[in-house]
């Protein structure tokens, strides 16, 4: 790492500002988690030339990761979405390296700006190399000079308020795995409409959604009909509803054999508790 040489010794005081330098150093930590998860051929779906967006992982603990999206400048879309693909592509790594320091040496934004590139620049690189999401989450705080203290500030937020929300998830659904034995009637269970649903009352279904894990919940809810999400929605908590609606929204594409995977798990739920309401 250590690309690029000095650091801020000032406080940036608008708000926004620092909430964008904080969003790239946000994107680049999970951009590294993504890589030691998928790989770094796991990156190229986040980086989309015809938006001046970047997806990546939200904060969200052990349940199903949702994506995020981080509103970029021109210049910083472009020099950002051209690192990854060019990291995806296997490019020299001495080749990645000159191209960043160009793209911000001859920059024309305003300092601040230009630590957003170079925060973004320097952590995409540290994917590449292998860098821990720990250790680019430091350098990224290091980089920020008289802002790290900050940004660590909002990192502990961030982390705080992901294990009380996997908590909180954790309390309301089921946390138990099925059985082996069970994953046998899931073949018979997806021939089953999910529509059957609608024969339950809303305190049926919401016995039934705490019965069930949020994994699946959300998953199941990606391909029904308005009926039923808003029959389904309706019956739980709000809170928890928000909560499913975020993941729904955010998670991305799905396999359908994954969302019948799980339509067929809540469907045996509903079996178990309440038969099949023909």
């Amino acid at each position: 790492m250590n690309l690029f040489e000095g650091i801020p010794t000032e406080k940036i005081l608008d708000e926004k500002k620092r909430a964008h330098l904080f969003d790239v150093a946000d994107m680049v930590v999970s951009l590294s988690e993504i890589a030691r998860r998928e790989g770094l051929l796991g990156l190229d779906e986040r980086a989309d030339f015809s938006s001046h967006k970047i997806m990546f992982d939200k904060e969200c603990g052990d349940f199903l990761p949702a994506l995020r999206e981080i509103e970029l400048t021109d210049e910083e879309h472009l020099v950002f979405s051209t690192l990854i693909h060019l990291v995806v592509d296997g490019c020299d790594r001495e080749k990645i390296r000159d191209i960043a320091k160009y793209a911000v040496s001859s920059s024309v934004s305003s300092e601040e700006r230009k630590l957003s590139l170079k925060i973004g620049a320097e952590g995409i690189i540290a994917v590449c190399e292998g860098f821990s999401s720990e250790t680019i989450m430091i350098e990224s705080a290091m980089m920020m000079g008289a802002n790290a203290a900050d940004y660590l500030s909002h990192k502990k937020r961030i982390d705080d308020e992901k294990i009380a929300s996997d908590n909180e998830i954790r309390a309301f659904f089921a946390e138990e795995k099925e059985e082996d034995g069970q994953v046998e009637e899931a073949e018979d269970d997806s021939e089953i409409d999910f529509d059957f649903l609608l024969f339950f009352d809303e305190d049926e279904i919401l016995k039934i959604m705490r019965a069930s894990s949020f994994n699946d919940v959300v998953l199941a809810l990606k391909n029904v009909s308005d009926e039923v999400r808003t029959k389904v929605m309706g019956s739980l908590p709000k809170k928890i509803a928000a909560k499913i609606r975020e993941a729904c929204e955010f998670t991305g594409p799905v396999r359908l054999k994954d969302i019948e995977k799980s339509q067929a798990a809540i469907i045996r739920t509903a079996k178990k508790m309440h038969g099949t309401k023909k």
